[in-house]
């Protein structure tokens, strides 16, 4: 037993390993959540999993990548989630079917989560910001997960938190420097255009 549990903390060192390679990898954020999926799932014998992120301004979780799933309408799919209902949540600590079955998030989405066939919740958090959520389906054979696989959970749920939040910062960035161009050459059309209005004032007065 002391050789099996050996051989099981140097595969899930690892696999960590692995994943903290394709979470800072300069692949884009679909792929990377992707290959990371493929390294979480293989870790614990589970076929399907789910990567959501949180869009602040609609209040929900949209699937971002999946694995193991032949339903195509789940693509696009989006879970409601309050913020009085985040605040409910264990900042990046595995939460069970059971855990969430009296909350008003699991009543109103219970059909996704059937679909996804989830067995552990896995929300993420980054300085006490909700950025995603892991979805975990059923592990081969059926064995529950246990205390020291949910204690890697939490490990890998702060990496993947700072993934998806660096991913959000970035976005941001990238936006603010289109902006910020847009508004330049504008800016730099209004100008030429007010130089050419002044010189012909200017020509039309010496005419």
């Amino acid at each position: 037993k002391r050789n099996l549990d050996l051989k099981r903390l140097m595969f899930s060192m690892t696999s960590l390993v692995d994943l903290g390679q394709e979470a800072t990898s300069s692949k884009d954020l679909s792929a990377k959540m992707k290959a990371a999926l493929y390294v979480i799932t293989g870790m614990f014998s589970v076929p399907t999993a789910a990567l959501f992120v949180y869009r602040p301004q609609l209040h929900d979780l949209e699937l971002l990548v999946d694995k193991g799933h032949r339903d195509k309408a789940l693509l696009g799919t989006a879970m409601p989630i309050p913020a009085k209902q985040i605040k409910h949540l264990r900042a990046n600590d595995p939460h069970t079917t059971r855990d969430l079955a009296a909350s008003a998030f699991f009543r109103q989405n219970r059909d996704i989560f059937t679909k996804l066939k989830t067995r552990i919740f896995l929300p993420l958090f980054v300085k006490g910001e909700f950025v995603g959520a892991v979805s975990l389906g059923r592990k081969l054979g059926g064995a529950p997960f246990r205390p020291a696989e949910k204690e890697i959970l939490r490990v890998i749920a702060h990496q993947m938190a700072i993934t998806l939040h660096n991913s959000r910062l970035f976005l941001a960035l990238t936006d603010k420097v289109v902006e910020n161009k847009k508004l330049y050459t504008s800016m730099q059309r209004i100008y030429h255009d007010t130089i050419g209005a002044f010189a012909a004032a200017i020509d039309a007065k010496d005419e």
